[in-house]
This record gives C-alpha cells, sequence and structure tokens, in this order.
C-alpha cells in the first residue's frame, strides 16, 4: 500500500512490537498498533463521509489518539488545527471561527457540556473563563478519551480505531500543501495560525533526528532513548525518529518527576529553562540532606536540550553540576515560523564571551541575514508556508529578532525588534492582551512588559496601569477582570506584577516609552 508521505512509510517499516510511547497510565502502545489504529481510524472516517482536503480540530489531552489523529489526516489529506484551548474562550472561539472546521476530535468532557446546559452552567460557575465548543452547523463531533455518556450520537475513536475494517487504497498527499495550522498567540486583529506542509515539518523532523541521535557508545551498550513530556508535537516528532516517549504529567511534584525520570531510566529531556528549575531546586536539597534521594536530575541522562525560551549561560553552570557527567546540553533556537534555526553546544556557550545571547551555529540548510535596522532574516526548507487566510510569506521571513553573524558563522541575540515577552513555552504579545485591559472602567492606559528575572530563568511579566485620578479601581479588580468574564485573557499571559503609575512617554504621538518603563522596573 502507497501512501508516500514519507510519515506513514516510517511508521509502517518499524519494527511492529518495537514501543512507540507509553500513556501517562503506564499502558504501551507498539508500533504495529499505532500504524494499524490509525488506518482503521481513516478507514471508518472515510466511510463516514470524510472527504479530501477537509480541516479538523483538536481540543483533546496528549495521548496516542493524539497520532492516530495526526496520521489519519495524513492518511485524508486534511489540514489540521491545533488550538489552546487556556488562550481564553474569546480568543478560541475567534480562531474556531476563522479555521471553520468540518471535523474536531473532542475530548468527551468538553462534548458532555454541549449536550448539558444545568452541568455547562455548573461548569462555568467554578470556571468563568473555561472552554466550551457550542453547537455548529456542518460539524463533526468525534469523542476522544474516556467515554461518557451523552444525549447526542457522536463517532467513538476509540470503537472505529479498534474495529476492523477494509482499508482503502488512500491516495497520495501533496506534500506542499497546507497540512498543520498552529495559532500562535500574538495577533493584533485577525487570529493568526502558522501555515505548514508536511514536507517543511518533514525537514524538522529530519533535523531533530539527527540532532537526537545517541552516541556510538550508548549503540552498543543497546540503551534505547527515552523521552519525557507532556508537548503534544513531541509524541509524532518521537515516532519519526524511533525514540520512544514517556508521557508525564507536567504539573507534578519535583519529586514525583524525579521518580518518574528514574523509574523509567529515561535517557532525553527537551524543555524551557524554567521547567528545569523545580527539578534542580529538588536535587539541591537532597543532597543538603545527603539522603537516598536521587542527586541527579536523572543518572539515565545522555542528553539533555533546552528550547521555546532563552537560555543564559549562567543557567548553564548550574544544571551542569546536577547531571551526569557525560550528559550532553544543546541549546535550540527557533520559532513557530521555523522550528530549528541555531544549535549551540551547552558547554561551548558556558565558555562564550558574546556580548549578547549566543546562540550557535545555523542548522543544516537554514540561511541567515542581518538586515539593515539588525533583525535577523532567515529562509530554509522548514519555513512555514505563511499565516492563515492571510498573503503568502516572503521569501526570507523577519524574525523580530535583533542580532549579528560572527565571524565563525553563528549568531549571537542582541535584542528583540517586535514587542514580545517569552515566559515558560509561550509567546506574549502585549498589544494583544493591553487593549483588552484598556476596556477596564478606571483604566486610562496599559503596558505588558517583561523583565528577565536570573533566579527564576524567565521573564517577568508586569503590567502597569495608569488608571483615572481618584477611581476607587484596585489591583483585585483588576485581576478578577482578567480572569473572568467577557474581559478575560489568555491564562498563559496573566501578568506576575500588576502596578499602579503613570506610564512613561515619548514623541509627538506620545507613545507609551516601554524601554524606559522597563529600565524602571530592573
Amino acid at each position: 500500500m502507497l501512501f508516500t508521505n514519507g510519515f506513514i512509510e516510517k511508521l509502517a517499516n518499524r519494527a511492529p512490537e518495537s514501543v512507540a510511547l507509553v500513556e501517562k497510565n503506564g499502558a504501551t502502545v507498539t508500533c504495529g498498533q499505532l500504524y494499524t489504529e490509525s488506518l482503521r481510524l481513516a478507514a471508518h472516517l472515510q466511510q463516514n463521509g470524510a472527504q479530501r482536503r477537509q480541516r479538523a480540530v483538536i481540543a483533546a489531552e496528549p495521548s496516542a489518539d493524539f497520532v492516530r489523529i495526526i496520521y489519519a489526516a495524513m492518511l485524508l489529506d486534511w489540514e489540521i488545527a491545533i488550538i489552546d484551548p487556556d488562550m481564553g474562550r474569546e480568543h478560541f472561539n475567534a480562531k474556531l471561527d476563522q479555521f471553520d472546521p468540518h471535523w474536531a476530535f473532542i475530548d468527551y468532557r468538553l462534548l458532555l457540556l454541549q449536550e448539558h446546559p444545568v452541568l455547562r452552567w455548573l461548569y462555568f460557575l467554578k470556571n468563568p473563563n473555561g472552554i466550551y465548543l457550542p453547537m455548529r452547523k456542518g460539524l463533526r463531533m468525534v469523542g476522544v478519551g474516556t467515554w461518557l455518556p451523552i444525549v447526542r450520537r457522536h463517532l467513538n475513536l476509540q470503537k472505529m480505531r479498534e474495529t476492523p475494517v477494509d482499508i482503502p487504497p488512500f491516495t497520495p498527499t501533496d506534500l506542499d500543501l497546507p497540512f498543520l495550522i498552529t495559532y500562535t498567540s500574538g495577533t493584533l486583529a485577525a487570529p493568526k495560525g502558522v501555515v505548514h506542509s508536511l514536507a517543511s515539518l518533514s525537514e524538522s523532523i529530519k533535523i531533530l533526528t539527527n540532532i537526537l541521535s545517541p552516541e556510538p557508545k550508548a549503540e552498543q551498550e543497546n540503551a534505547p532513548q527515552r523521552l519525557a513530556t507532556h508537548l503534544p508535537h513531541y509524541l509524532l516528532i518521537g515516532v519519526n525518529a524511533e525514540i520512544t516517549i514517556y508521557l508525564w504529567d507536567n504539573k507534578a511534584a519535583p519529586s514525583g518527576k524525579l521518580a518518574f525520570i528514574q523509574k523509567n531510566s529515561i535517557t532525553t529531556l527537551f524543555n524551557p529553562p524554567c521547567d528545569y528549575l523545580p527539578l534542580m531546586q529538588e536535587v539541591t536539597k537532597n543532597k543538603a540532606e545527603t539522603s537516598e534521594k536521587p542527586t541527579f536530575i536523572g543518572e539515565h541522562l545522555r542528553h539533555v536540550l533546552f528550547g521555546s525560551a532563552p537560555v543564559h549561560a549562567a543557567f548553564l553552570g548550574k544544571i551542569e553540576p546536577l547531571l551526569p557527567p557525560d550528559c550532553r546540553l544543546t541549546a535550540l533556537y527557533g520559532m513557530t515560523e521555523n522550528l530549528l534555526v541555531t544549535m549551540a553546544d551547552g558547554r561551548e556557550k558556558m565558555q562564550r564571551q558574546d556580548a549578547g545571547d549566543w546562540l550557535g551555529y545555523p542548522l543544516p540548510n537554514v540561511r541567515l541575514q542581518i538586515a539593515d535596522d539588525a533583525e535577523v532574516l532567515l529562509n530554509s526548507p522548514q519555513l512555514f508556508l505563511g499565516y492563515y487566510k492571510m498573503p503568502l510569506r516572503e521569501t526570507w521571513h523577519a524574525t523580530g529578532d535583533s542580532g549579528k553573524l560572527n565571524a565563525d558563522g553563528s549568531l549571537t541575540l542582541i535584542g528583540r525588534k517586535k514587542d514580545m515577552i517569552i515566559r515558560r513555552h509561550f509567546n506574549i504579545y502585549p498589544a494583544l492582551y493591553e487593549p483588552t485591559i484598556n476596556k477596564i472602567k478606571g483604566v486610562v492606559d496599559a503596558a505588558m512588559v517583561g523583565v528577565f528575572n536570573e533566579k527564576a530563568q524567565d521573564e517577568k511579566v508586569f503590567l502597569i496601569i495608569e488608571k483615572e485620578e481618584n477611581h476607587p479601581l484596585k489591583i483585585a479588580d483588576v485581576e478578577k477582570q482578567m480572569t473572568q468574564g467577557r474581559l478575560a485573557i489568555d491564562k498563559e499571559a496573566l501578568p506576575d506584577v500588576i502596578l499602579f503609575k503613570k506610564l512613561p512617554r515619548k514623541g509627538r504621538q506620545n507613545k507609551i516609552d516601554k524601554v524606559r518603563l522597563r529600565t524602571e522596573l530592573i
């Protein structure tokens, strides 16, 4: 059976009995199971009216079913959108309206809210900014996860993937057509969906597979790679890179995470720097207590990668002693539009004396230029097709970051041209939220700025509000309106600190001077 999209063939060619991933509950899913059940799911969807080039949205927890949905979408030549429910109901619905899906793969708990108004009322009473997917004309629903009794009939994903069916000869997919739309948090008006093709995704996965390739010593010892994650896209990467993925609870206590890493002999971790801090603090505490608890983050770790947010040399100097001596440290720089741009060896980064944030060397086939205003421009086969329902991108993508190319070909970041804050793995665009905050009664103007906090190894988000003179507005009022009701903003964008003060301004247009404001906060 010919699929000719690379991803399905890769799965088909793996040993059927090899473990693709391990669910949170410890259940293993083999490559053979994943392959067979993905084909069944696509065949059942086709029998239920699925057609080529339709659109589907996923609103379900990371699991093996997420991967099955992705593979089925490849077979059916669909467009898939991943919309984070935590971005707030208003923004979630705006993105859903723009994408206008034909199919929705929805957790049964969300489906239950559709069918029972009383439960929905109780849910919103407890979670005022909770997510609800309203009924939409022509939208077919597929229930994902643990089945719950509901009024209307919906297709059941588990039943479809487990029920044998004749597999049709699926038509080969066009690798250059839009496939995956990832909605970023940043948008000033219309929702901003980053569109990738199977070709661009395949290029990124090929590069990451080479980065994750085990050392010859590890291959000789026959020690398989095991990567712990809670992010859904790593499931697909793991299958293609032939790395067993272990799903874990990212909200677990640090002691629980350390135990998980130890119990499952995890060899590879890939997170933003702030995610490692609780583990580092727990290990440091263990060392001080001289107990039998872990004194390394993981004694089987062979490779620790950092991405999504800047990683500084000082941080690397703190985490390196808490890892096994031969553990590799890799810092990656990338963005939603081009997943992998540069790579730096962590130990080399610790030794560099560059003025700025040294990001390492461009990855294969990545070309970089520096514009006259110092903005970093890039082009590569990984580059996205454009933003959804917007004009096609330019040949060279303007990253919004300012930098310089060094004599050795490496890149050093010297600042951000765009007004963006990176906290954890989330990009916060202040211009998206400031207009909403300005609607709060008593607010004259608002400004969000990020200040890097070395202790947290992350940006600290400040919200500065200039309020009407003598208005009784309180910080608690602002917090309540930002988390509940029509003026609620993305949960991930909520500020760490809210201050009332007069905002500094500049120029003939009297714009807020964020450079000066940030300096005042340091």
